[in-house]
């Protein structure tokens, strides 16, 4: 969602979980804004699902800092990394970051998943807060994401909407979720709404480009590309959408990563599909199976793991959320994490 101007100053706080082993970690925020502060500390877990809190474990906040300085602007929609911090994470680790914004603007995630609220004002001793102290849940991202600095290890990112993002209410049992738990240090890029023909996707998104973004990675290895459907839905073509996949996945591979491209799942029965849009995205699928995948190009068939076999431009009803779009969140979610787990030859 695009920028907008909110009440300043405040102080959040994000939850993060993190998927990989380390000694050290950067965070990365975007978006116009002055800070006050930046603060990072272990997350308390819920204990009923084990997903993060808005708590945190006394005694382990550290501050933050950029350039050994603790505060910055972040200007022209731009990102900025803080230093590299010595923070033992593992695989299931999950901080809780805290700061203080004076100024700027901010964008908001249609569906957020992660912990995030705002308190008005600046906050006495704001990485040690109580939780109770955060009373305003917001949609609000300033943290983009959490960067890990450890071994080498297969390192995939995933790209796509809200069947990747997830929503409201989910924890952290997203598809990559599952994946996650093998062992596989996996991000999840997923932003509701997405589209990959849409207009400046390809330059920016939340004031970053997504793509751009994996060459400051050094160990990535794959990128899972899971778009369509809201294009469709948009009224993009079947053309249109085929040469922006095309367009992505160059500037994927630029950055010298596998990249994996997903079928359109089906989804018929949602409130916008028509069958022109069915068409379109049959067209699709089949160009990207018939595609004579290029060196560190290939497809992971979505639509065939998840669709009815009776019923092929319908999701199969055990997958089926019940908005005939979206997986569900466990049968769904499973097959998409078991196709794409077998598919790039995972744990």
């Amino acid at each position: 969602m695009p920028a907008a101007a909110v009440p300043l100053p405040r102080t959040c706080r994000y939850t993060a979980k993190l998927t990989g082993y380390g000694s050290r970690v950067r965070a990365e925020f975007l978006n116009p804004l002055g800070v006050g502060g930046y603060h990072i500390a272990q997350a308390a877990l819920s204990q009923a699902a084990g997903n993060g809190t808005l708590a945190v474990l006394r005694g382990t906040s550290r501050r933050l800092t950029f350039q050994g300085s603790g505060q910055v602007d972040v200007r022209g929609g731009s990102a900025v990394l803080t230093d590299p911090l010595t923070l033992a994470v593992h695989p299931g680790t999950v901080v809780a970051v805290t700061l203080t914004v004076t100024s700027g603007t901010a964008s908001h995630s249609r569906h957020p998943v992660e912990q995030a609220a705002c308190a008005p004002g600046a906050q006495p001793d704001p990485g040690e807060a109580p939780a109770s102290r955060f009373s305003q849940p917001d949609t609000i991202r300033w943290l983009s994401s959490i960067m890990v600095d450890g071994p080498a290890q297969r390192s995939v990112v995933a790209l796509g909407d809200s069947i990747t993002e997830g929503s409201i209410g989910d924890g952290y049992r997203r598809w990559t979720d599952r994946i996650a738990t093998s062992g596989v240090v996996i991000a999840n890029a997923g932003v509701g709404g997405n589209a990959i023909s849409a207009p400046g996707y390809l330059k920016t998104l939340d004031g970053v480009s997504r793509l751009q973004m994996l060459r400051r990675e050094p160990n990535l290895t794959d990128v899972v590309i899971m778009l369509g459907v809201n294009d469709l839905t948009m009224g993009r073509t079947a053309t249109q959408i085929i040469t922006a996949l095309g367009k992505a996945v160059a500037l994927a591979r630029s950055a010298h990563v596998a990249v994996w491209v997903a079928t359109i799942t089906p989804y018929r029965g949602q409130y916008q599909w028509t069958q022109l849009q069915e068409s379109y995205r049959t067209q699709i699928n089949n160009f990207l199976r018939a595609a004579r995948p290029s060196p560190g190009v290939a497809v992971t068939d979505l639509d065939r793991a998840l669709r009815d076999p009776r019923q092929p431009d319908r999701l199969l009803p055990a997958y089926d959320s019940g908005d005939h779009q979206h997986p569900s969140k466990i049968a769904g979610r499973t097959a998409i994490a078991q196709r794409v787990r077998a598919d790039l030859h995972l744990p």
